[in-house]
């Protein structure tokens, strides 16, 4: 859950991490950059230059991610 934000960030095995509008229940957001199960999520809200939110993944692919929220730009792969 984002502390502020009705949104919540979710992880699955297609390799996708999605932010959910909590109210509506739709995807507001896919981040890719994955090729197999997301394992986990973190978030660091307003953690990014200019308190940027940024997610960490990390996946069954060996790889670790960041992205930056709500931009869908991956920040470190």
């Amino acid at each position: 859950w984002h502390p502020s934000l009705p949104v919540v960030v979710t992880s699955a095995a297609d390799g996708v991490v999605r932010m959910w509008d909590a109210r509506q229940g739709t995807v507001v957001s896919d981040y890719k950059g994955h090729t197999d199960m997301v394992l986990d999520v973190k978030g660091f809200w307003g953690a990014g230059v200019g308190g940027v939110d940024l997610v960490l993944t990390a996946s069954d692919d060996h790889t670790a991610r960041v992205f930056a929220l709500p931009t869908q730009n991956l920040l470190q792969g």
